[in-house]
C-alpha cells in the first residue's frame, strides 16, 4: 500500500449486501402497517399529509396510504390520495382490499374522486392454517380470487396481489395463485412473511421457487415484492436477502414500527443499500426518519422480539377475528400462531386483543367476549364510535369506564 490507506484495503469482507439491478423501489408502509403498533399515537390527516411530503422529498416510490374497510375513513383516504395528487408527485398510491367486490368498488370510487392512478392492493391467504380457522376451501378460495381479479383488472392499471401467510404457505397453493395473478395480469405479487416467521434461507428458498417453478410470472412481467415482519428478529435480514434473490420491490414502516413486534425497518434497509442505490435523496430521508423517532421512539422497545410488551398484542381487525375464530373451535394454541412464530414462550401465551382507531368489528368482539360480554351489534357500533372519537388505544380500565357510559347493563343482562 502507497500513501493513506482506504477502509477497502485494512478491512477485509467476509460478505456485504447484494443489491441487483432488479431491485426498482421500496413501499412505504408507515401510516399504514406502522399505525398499527398498540399505543402508537393517532395521526391526523394533516399529520400523514406531512409524511407523506417527507416520502415524496425521500424519493419512496410507492405508499400504501390505508384500507377500505370502514366507510367512516374513506374521507380520510380521500384527502391524502387528493394531497399526493396536488403534490405533482410520481409516488405510486395503493390502497388494502379485501377479496370482495364491496372494497374493490369502495377503492374505484376513491380512485375516480381523488383523480389519481391509484392500485388495489388485494390480499388473501392460502395458508392451511389460516384457511382453516376461516373454514375455507382452497378450490373456492381460488374461485374467489379469479372473480376478484377480473372485476380488477376490468377498472384499474395498477393491481397488486398479496399472498397473506406465504412463508407458511404450501407451494402448490403458491404456484396456483401466482398462476391466476399471471393469467390476470396482475402488477405484482407480494410473498408476505405476515406472521413473522422466516429465515433468510426461507427466503432465499420462496425466490427460486418463484424463478424456476412458476414461469408464468416472468413471462406476464409481474413483479415481485417482499413484506416483512419482526417477530424473530430478522425482519432486516429478510428483506435485504429478498432484494438478493431478484425482489423488485420490498416493504417497510420507518424505524420497524407495527403490529406486535413491528414490520421490516425500512430506514435500515436502505441504509444498508446506500452505496447500492441512487433513488433515496439521503438529507431529506434523514429528516423523515428523525420526524418518525420525534413521535415513535419511546415505543420501540416494546417491540423487542419475543419479549416485547406488544408481541402478542392486535388491535387489527382482521387479525382480532382470525384469532378469534382459532378460540371458538377450541385451538387457543392456533390463535396465538396465526400471527406469531413457535416459541418456548408461545405455548402458554394467549392473544391479547385491543382497541384501537384502526380497530374493526372483528377486534371489538374479541375484546369484549374476553370481558364475558356478549354485545348486540349496536352495542358494538357505539363502542368502535367512542373509540375513534378519543382517536388512539384504549387502556384496560377505560374500556371499562367506556362500556359502562354506553350501557349500564351487567354482563348477563348485556347478552
Amino acid at each position: 500500500m502507497n500513501g493513506i490507506p482506504k477502509y477497502e484495503d485494512l478491512a477485509h469482507s467476509w460478505g456485504e449486501p447484494r443489491c441487483p439491478d432488479t431491485l426498482r423501489g421500496v413501499v412505504d408502509e408507515t401510516i399504514r402497517d406502522g399505525l398499527q403498533m398498540p399505543y402508537v399515537p393517532a395521526l391526523s390527516v394533516a399529520a400523514k399529509c406531512e409524511f407523506l411530503d417527507h416520502m415524496i422529498a425521500s424519493g419512496i416510490s410507492d405508499v400504501i396510504v390505508g384500507m377500505v374497510q370502514r366507510e367512516d375513513a374513506q374521507a380520510d383516504l380521500l384527502a391524502l390520495l387528493r394531497h399526493c395528487r396536488q403534490s405533482g408527485a410520481s409516488i405510486q398510491t395503493w390502497i388494502l382490499s379485501r377479496l370482495n367486490s364491496t372494497d374493490i368498488e369502495a377503492v374505484l370510487r376513491l380512485r375516480d374522486a381523488a383523480g389519481i392512478d391509484v392500485g388495489a392492493n388485494v390480499f388473501v391467504s392460502f395458508s392451511a392454517l389460516r384457511m382453516f380457522v376461516e373454514g375455507w376451501q382452497e378450490q373456492a378460495l381460488l374461485g374467489r380470487l379469479d372473480e376478484g381479479l377480473t372485476f380488477a383488472r376490468r377498472h384499474f392499471t395498477q393491481i397488486r396481489l398479496a399472498l397473506e401467510d406465504a412463508t407458511r404457505t404450501p407451494p402448490a397453493a403458491i404456484a396456483a395463485a401466482s398462476r391466476l395473478a399471471a393469467d390476470h395480469r396482475v402488477t405484482r405479487l407480494v410473498i408476505a412473511d405476515t406472521a413473522g416467521v422466516a429465515i433468510p434461507e426461507g427466503v432465499a428458498h420462496i425466490f427460486e421457487f418463484l424463478h424456476t417453478q412458476c414461469p408464468w410470472l416472468r413471462d406476464a412481467q409481474v413483479g415481485l415484492e417482499w413484506h416483512g415482519h419482526n417477530d424473530r428478529g430478522l425482519a432486516i435480514a429478510n428483506s435485504l436477502e429478498s432484494i438478493a434473490c431478484g425482489a423488485h420491490y420490498v416493504h417497510g414502516t420507518m424505524l420497524g414500527i407495527g403490529e406486535r413486534n413491528g414490520n421490516a425497518a425500512l430506514d435500515s434497509i436502505l441504509l444498508n443499500l446506500s452505496s447500492e442505490i441512487d433513488f433515496i435523496r439521503w438529507d431529506p430521508f434523514h429528516a423523515y426518519q428523525q420526524k418518525c423517532h420525534e413521535l415513535f421512539g419511546q415505543h420501540l422497545k416494546k417491540l423487542y422480539p419475543f419479549f416485547g410488551e406488544y408481541t402478542f398484542a392486535s388491535a387489527t381487525g382482521t387479525h382480532c377475528a382470525a384469532a378469534r375464530k382459532a378460540i371458538e373451535r377450541g385451538r387457543s394454541d392456533l390463535s396465538v400462531l396465526l400471527y406469531s412464530p413457535p416459541s418456548v414462550l408461545s405455548r402458554a401465551a394467549r392473544p391479547r386483543f385491543l382497541l384501537s382507531p384502526m380497530s374493526g368489528r372483528g377486534a371489538a368482539l374479541a375484546v369484549l367476549e374476553e370481558m364475558g360480554l356478549t354485545p348486540r351489534p349496536a352495542f358494538v357500533d357505539k363502542l368502535l364510535a367512542r373509540v375513534r372519537e378519543i382517536n388512539r388505544t384504549i387502556e384496560p380500565a377505560e374500556l371499562k369506564q367506556i362500556i359502562e357510559s354506553i350501557t349500564p347493563l351487567s354482563r348477563k343482562q348485556s347478552r
